[in-house]
This record gives C-alpha cells, sequence and structure tokens, in this order.
C-alpha cells in the first residue's frame, strides 16, 4: 500500500501543474531547495525539510492553471488550499523517491508519454496562434449565413370560421359562402371583429374569446390558412375568404411583428470566434496530414486484430474508463495517454 501511494505521488508531481511548465532548476539544485545554488524570490509560505515554497511560486502555480481554473484561487481560502496541496506533494515526492519510484520503468514509461502529449500540445498552442482572421472573411461568412440571423414576420390573428358537414351539397356550401361574404363586408366597413367572431364563428373555443387564434405557425393551421395569415401586412388588416377543404376562414391581423435581421456588427464578435475556430481545424488538420507525409506514416489496419466477442456483452464490458478534467465537457475523443 505505501507504494501504491507513493506512486499515485509522483503521477500526481506531474499532473498537478497547468500546460505551462515551470522554468527548471540548474543542475543539483532542488526546486526551492535553500542550500542550492538558485535561492528562490519572494516571501516563504512554507518549508519542506531544505525547500522552501514562496508566494512568487504560489503565483507561478496559480498562473499555470487554465484560465478558467484560475478564479478558484484567487481568494486567502483557495491560496491556502492550493498551498497545503504543495506542500502534501512535496512530502510525498520526497518519500516516493526515496523509495526509488522515480526510476520505476512503468512511471518513467507513463510521464514519458505525458511528456509526449505536453509537447504535442504546446505544438498545437502554438501553430493555432498563427492562424488568423480578418473582417473580409468575417463579413464573407456572415453573407453565407445571412439567413441565420433573419428572425421571421410573425402575425397574430383572429378568425371568423364557417364549416360544413362532408356530405353536404354544393348548394349549401354556396349558401355558407354566400353567408361568409355578407360577414366579410361588415367586417371590411369597419364593424367590430370580435363581436362578429363572438356571434357568427362555428369554432367555440377561439369564438369566446373575439376569434384569437395567436400567432400563425404552420404547425397548427392549413396550408392556405397560414399563407394568408402571412400576407397580413399591418395591424387591423382583414383579408379575403380563405377556403380550405371543409371550412371557409376570415383573418384579421391583431398584431404584426415585422422580419428583423440582425445587422453583421451585433454577430460580428460570434462570427469572428466560430470563423477563427473553423480556420484553426482546417489549418491543423492539413498541417497534420503534411506532417505524417513528411514522417512517411504508414497504418496497417488490415493487420489489426479484433478482440470482440460474440454475444450480447456482459454488463459493463466494452465501456472504456475516461477521465475528464471537472467541467471539460467531452468532445468526442478519448485521450489514450493517461
Amino acid at each position: 500500500m505505501r507504494r501504491v501511494c507513493a506512486i499515485a505521488a509522483v503521477v500526481a508531481a506531474v499532473f498537478m501543474g497547468g500546460c505551462r511548465a515551470p522554468a527548471p532548476a540548474k543542475a543539483g539544485a532542488r526546486a526551492g531547495e535553500t542550500g542550492g545554488a538558485v535561492k528562490p524570490s519572494g516571501e516563504v509560505l512554507a518549508r519542506v525539510g531544505g525547500t522552501v515554497i514562496t508566494d512568487t511560486m504560489l503565483e507561478e502555480k496559480i498562473n499555470s492553471f487554465p484560465p478558467q481554473m484560475t478564479g478558484r484561487f484567487q481568494s486567502a481560502s483557495g491560496k491556502k488550499n492550493l498551498l497545503q496541496s504543495m506542500v502534501d506533494l512535496e512530502v510525498l515526492n520526497r518519500e516516493a523517491q526515496k523509495e526509488g519510484l522515480d526510476k520505476d520503468k512503468e512511471m518513467l514509461g507513463r510521464l514519458d508519454e505525458y511528456k509526449k502529449k505536453l509537447v504535442a500540445d504546446k505544438l498545437r498552442e502554438q501553430f493555432l496562434k498563427m492562424v488568423t482572421v480578418n473582417d473580409a472573411e468575417v463579413r464573407e461568412e456572415y453573407e453565407k449565413q445571412k439567413e441565420r440571423y433573419i428572425t421571421p414576420k410573425r402575425v397574430k390573428v383572429s378568425q371568423i370560421l364557417f364549416t360544413w358537414d362532408k356530405n353536404v351539397s354544393e348548394k349549401d356550401i354556396s349558401a355558407v359562402e354566400k353567408d361568409a361574404q355578407d360577414i366579410l363586408e361588415r367586417a371590411k366597413k369597419g364593424e367590430d371583429f370580435a363581436e362578429l367572431a363572438k356571434k357568427y364563428s362555428l369554432d367555440q373555443a377561439t369564438a369566446k374569446r373575439g376569434g384569437d387564434i395567436g400567432y400563425a405557425s404552420k404547425h397548427s393551421l392549413p396550408g392556405e390558412v397560414y399563407d394568408a395569415a402571412m400576407t397580413l401586412e399591418k395591424e387591423g388588416d382583414v383579408s379575403g375568404l380563405v377556403k380550405s377543404k371543409d371550412d371557409i376562414r376570415i383573418l384579421k391581423a391583431t398584431e404584426v411583428v415585422p422580419e428583423k435581421k440582425k445587422p453583421f456588427e451585433e454577430v460580428k464578435p460570434w462570427l469572428e470566434r466560430s470563423t477563427l475556430s473553423r480556420k484553426q481545424r482546417e489549418a491543423w488538420l492539413k498541417y497534420t496530414d503534411e506532417l505524417k507525409k513528411a514522417n512517411a506514416v504508414t497504418i496497417y489496419e488490415d493487420k489489426i486484430i479484433s478482440t470482440e466477442k460474440t454475444g450480447p456483452p456482459a454488463k459493463g464490458e466494452g465501456m472504456v474508463p475516461m477521465q475528464l478534467e471537472k467541467g471539460q465537457p467531452f468532445d468526442g475523443k478519448m485521450n489514450l495517454s493517461q
């Protein structure tokens, strides 16, 4: 158990830091060692034997974390917790070295794998900084996607509904249409539409509300009725007779919200980020493909042997254990270096 704990301590020593590694100490000197050639700067906050941890070292540790993590170490309590972690890490690391675990083959292999990932991440970070976007590219992206930035026109309508039975004669349908035309003329002359709806509409649910059916929607109205509603230009406009298979309607606009297009300047900050992200992905993919060609990479996929078992898997079988940093969203990629 003591050996396992010590191994964990060495692993923690590597993973506690952020992506930016601190400058290495001179040969023969331990980081923070007061008796060595390098004297740490800043006020001493803790001592572990001959090693000191200063306020400068604490700030460097905080700054080595990703930006989204540094906030939790700005308060006094946050810094105390981090300082305690640094002390614990130093104590455990010393013990692990006494056990010779810093020379353990398994541990060295894992450290080497992590080093590869760390320097590869640094290369990617430096490469992506060289990718930029200009206003012309962002403007071009805006024009390509301009329909995304349009809020469609909305029309709130009231209706007077006339219906008939499926087996009714054409003569009776004509009579209904004549009645509807009479009501339409009264509405056009300015008679109160809501009162007409309450008195003549056969849709009892909306008639009680003066014919109000809310904002016209393709999901709730027949196609021809929706189209007729969207032709109404301003509040108070009344449609003609809108005929469907089994009914006739008269529509009145009670509110019209015009189509609105978000101006370029309003969406520019978001577009800059999304355009840059896309260019970075494309540039990085091209760059890595070129590196593979330059390094004569060959992958023999036909030699990969499946170890998949036939039949339904046992509970939990086939699941790949994976660890994510707290708050880190899963982007579909598994970190195989851990």
